[in-house]
C-alpha cells in the first residue's frame, strides 16, 4: 500500500491586511507566539499597546491549552480521557467534560448522526492516531460496530455518562475548537479585545477584521478565497489533511458513522460560527453529509454560514457566507 500523511497543519493561511503591515503601531504592539497543543500548533497574534501584558496573557493561555491536552488527549495513559474510556460503568464526569459531551450530543443531532464522538474504536482500527493508516475491511468494520456509535451513549443522569456498549469517546472533532475558545476567553479576561488565534487550523478572528485565506483542497500554495471576519470563529475539515492512498485511491482520516468507512463525500467544508467548538464539530458531520443534505443541515441553523467544496471540486456555499468570501486570482 502507498502510504502518504499530508498534516497541513495551518489549513487556513493566515493574512494581515496590507495597510495594517506598513502601519507602525502595528510593528511595534503586535506579538505573535506559537505552541503545541492537541497535536497541532497553535498560533496567537496580538495586537496591544500593553506588550507585557499580551505576553502574560498568551502564557496564561498556553497554559489552558496544555491543561486540556494532558486532560483529553487519547495518547496519555492514565489520564482522564483515557480513566473515562475505560470505566464502562456508570462514570461521574465533571461540569466541564459534561459541556463537551453535550456539544458532542448537539453535533450529533444537527448532522443527522454524520458527527460521532464515539467512534474511538473505528478511529483506531483505521491506524491514523498510530501514524500507520490502513483501509480497514468490511469483516473488520464489522467487528467493530457493535462496539462505537453515539446512540450508545447516556446523557440523561447530570454529571453521569452511562453507555449501553464498550465504546470509546474521541474529542477530536471539536478539541481545536474548544482549545479555541478557552484560549479566547483566557485573553479577553486581560482586557485584550484584538487578537487572532490559530488551534490547527480553526480560527478565532477577533477585535478587527483579519483576512483568513482559505486553502484549496487540491492545490496546496493556492487559496479558494479569503475570509473577511470579526469576532467570528472559522474551521475548515478536508481529506487533504490527513489520508493515505491505496492502489491510486485516496482515503482520509475523516469516517462515516454510517458505513464504518472513511468518508469521500466532499473535498473540504468551512464553517463560520460565534464559537470556534461549534464550527469545528459541524466542519466535520457536513463534510461527510456532503453538499445536498450538508446545507440542509446548515439552513436549520441559526448564526452558522457554511461552504462545501464536493469530491469533484465544485463549492457550494450558503448566502451569508458569501457575505465574508472574496476571491482571489
Amino acid at each position: 500500500m502507498k502510504y502518504a500523511v499530508v498534516l497541513l497543519v495551518l489549513s487556513l493561511f493566515l493574512f494581515s491586511c496590507s495597510k495594517e503591515n506598513n502601519n507602525e503601531y502595528l510593528r511595534t504592539h503586535k506579538i505573535v507566539r506559537q505552541t503545541i497543543s492537541m497535536g497541532s500548533v497553535v498560533e496567537i497574534q496580538i495586537i496591544n499597546k500593553d506588550t507585557l501584558k499580551a505576553v502574560e496573557s498568551v502564557n496564561k493561555a498556553f497554559d489552558e491549552l496544555a491543561r486540556i491536552n494532558n486532560k483529553y488527549s487519547t495518547f496519555i495513559s492514565g489520564n482522564f480521557m483515557d480513566t473515562m474510556n475505560n470505566t464502562f460503568s456508570n462514570f461521574n464526569i465533571d461540569r466541564e467534560t459534561y459541556y463537551l459531551l453535550k456539544l458532542c450530543d448537539f453535533a450529533y443531532k444537527a448532522t443527522d448522526g454524520t458527527f460521532d464522538a464515539a467512534l474511538g474504536n473505528l478511529i483506531k482500527l483505521a491506524g491514523f492516531e498510530q501514524g500507520k493508516p490502513q483501509m480497514p475491511t468490511q469483516k473488520q468494520i464489522d467487528s467493530v460496530r457493535a462496539l462505537t456509535g453515539w446512540k450508545h451513549i447516556d446523557l440523561s443522569d447530570s454529571l453521569v455518562l452511562k453507555r449501553t456498549a464498550k465504546v470509546k469517546i474521541n474529542f477530536g472533532g471539536i478539541g481545536d475548537g474548544y482549545s479555541l475558545d478557552r484560549a479566547a476567553a483566557i485573553i479577553k479576561s486581560f482586557g485584550i479585545d484584538t487578537f487572532m488565534i490559530n488551534a490547527g487550523g480553526e480560527v478565532r478572528a477577533n477585535g478587527k477584521i483579519w483576512n483568513i485565506g482559505i486553502q484549496h483542497p487540491r492545490k496546496s500554495c493556492k487559496c479558494l478565497g479569503v475570509l473577511q471576519l470579526k469576532n467570528k470563529s472559522v474551521s475548515t475539515s478536508g481529506d487533504y489533511e490527513k489520508y493515505s492512498e491505496n492502489s491510486g485511491q485516496r482515503f482520509c482520516h475523516i469516517m462515516d458513522p454510517r458505513t464504518g468507512k472513511p468518508c469521500d463525500n466532499s473535498q473540504a467544508v468551512t464553517i463560520i460560527a460565534d464559537k470556534g467548538i461549534v464550527a469545528d464539530a459541524l466542519a466535520t458531520g457536513i463534510f461527510v453529509l456532503g453538499p445536498i443534505d450538508g446545507m440542509k443541515a446548515i439552513r436549520k441553523l441559526k448564526n452558522v454560514e457554511c461552504l462545501i467544496v464536493d469530491k469533484n471540486g465544485n463549492p457550494t456555499m450558503t448566502p451569508g457566507f458569501k457575505k465574508y468570501f472574496k476571491k482571489v486570482k
